[in-house]
C-alpha cells in the first residue's frame, strides 16, 4: 500500500515558506494545473532507524539511519530501483514482514543528517535544489551501496495506491494524505492544507468511502445510499455519470450539519466488483469552486486494478 503523509515528509515551518521559496506558479483560474512546484523532490519516504528496530534487523543497536518505509510511484527514488522495508502493523505490534528494504546511512558522504534533520526528506528539503545530485550510501542485503540520485521537482500531482482494495488515482502533492480511519468503510482521505479561519478546518476534503453490500441490484443499492445520504441536507443535483468506466450516480449537495461551517459536497458512487464505493469532494462553501477543478482532476484519474 501506498501512503504518503506528507506531515512527515515537510516540517510546519517548510510548508510556511514553500510559496515563497519554491513555487513558480501561473496558475489561473481557467487551468489550476499549470506552473510548477519548484519543491525538492525524491519520492521517499522514510522513518528513523531506532535501536530496537536496528536490533530487529540484525544490526548493531548504535547504528544510525533511515529505513525507507514507502516509495511514491514515477518518482526518481522508485525509478533507481530503491526498496522499502515490508513492515505490518496488528494493533501496537509492528511486524517485520521481510528485511529486505534499504537502510540509508550517510548523505553526500556524512552520517551528521540522522542528528541534524529529523529523517532524509527534510535534509533533502533544506539543503538541495532541484537539478541537484544526492548521493545516498545504503546498506542492501549486507552491503555498503553508493546510489546517485538527480533531485526533481515535485509534479503538481502525486499517485495513490492501495493495493488491498485495488484503487488507484491522483492527488495533489501539497495535499495530506490519511490512512482511512475517521468512518467506517473510509478507505483514504486526503484534505488540503489551508485551514478554515473559523472552524481550523481542512477547506477541502475528498474520500473513497467502501460501503456495505445492499442489494444484488445495483441501481437499487445505489439509490438507497443516495437517498440515505444527503436526505437530511438541500440537494442540488443529481446526474448519471461513470467512475473508471463504470457506471455511477453523481450528487451536488449542501451540507448544514456543522453549525457555522456550511459545506457543498460533490459525491459519485459507483459499483465496481459487486463492491459499492462513493467518492466524496467537499469543501467550505465560500471555496468549492477554487478546489473543484482538483477534485475532478482526482475523481477522472481514479483506477481499480487488480
Amino acid at each position: 500500500m501506498h501512503m504518503l503523509e506528507p506531515e512527515k515528509v515537510r516540517s510546519p515551518e517548510a510548508i510556511n515558506n514553500i510559496e515563497d521559496n519554491y513555487v513558480s506558479l501561473s496558475t489561473s483560474p481557467a487551468n489550476p494545473f499549470t506552473g510548477t512546484l519548484q519543491i525538492p523532490y525524491s519520492g521517499l519516504i522514510t522513518r528513523s532507524l531506532s535501536p530496537s528496530l536496528a536490533e530487529r534487523l540484525g544490526l548493531d543497536a548504535t547504528t544510525r539511519g533511515d529505513v525507507i518505509v514507502d516509495i511514491i510511484p514515477g518518482s526518481p527514488a522508485e525509478r533507481l530501483g530503491m526498496r522499502t522495508l515490508n513492515m505490518t502493523r496488528t494493533g501496537s505490534v509492528e511486524e517485520i514482514i521481510a528485511s529486505r528494504g534499504d537502510i540509508i546511512l550517510a548523505v553526500d558522504g556524512s552520517t551528521s543528517f540522522t542528528t541534524k534533520y529529523r529523517n532524509i526528506e527534510q535534509y533533502i528539503f533544506e539543503n538541495k535544489r532541484v537539478g541537484e545530485n544526492i548521493t545516498l550510501s545504503v546498506l542492501r542485503d549486507g552491503q555498503l551501496k553508493d546510489i546517485e540520485m538527480t533531485i526533481e521537482a515535485m509534479p503538481r500531482f502525486l499517485w495513490y495506491e492501495n493495493k488491498d482494495e485495488g484503487i488507484r488515482m491522483k492527488y495533489p502533492s501539497d495535499w495530506i494524505v490519511v490512512n482511512g480511519q475517521s468512518m467506517a468503510g473510509e478507505v483514504v482521505h486526503f484534505h488540503s492544507m489551508e485551514r478554515s479561519s473559523i472552524s481550523n478546518v481542512p477547506v477541502a476534503n475528498v474520500s473513497i468511502i467502501k460501503h456495505p453490500s445492499m442489494s444484488n441490484d445495483t441501481s437499487m443499492a445505489l439509490g438507497s445510499v443516495v437517498n440515505n445520504s444527503i436526505k437530511i441536507f438541500r440537494i442540488l443535483d443529481i446526474n448519471i455519470t461513470s467512475l473508471d468506466n463504470s457506471p455511477a450516480y453523481s450528487s451536488i449537495y449542501y451540507d448544514y450539519s456543522q453549525k457555522g461551517n456550511t459545506q457543498k459536497v460533490l459525491t459519485v458512487f459507483a459499483e465496481r466488483d459487486s463492491q459499492l464505493y462513493s467518492v466524496d469532494f467537499s469543501a467550505i462553501l465560500t471555496r468549492y469552486d477554487d478546489y473543484l477543478p482538483f477534485a475532478r482532476e482526482m475523481i477522472k484519474s481514479i483506477q481499480f486494478v487488480g
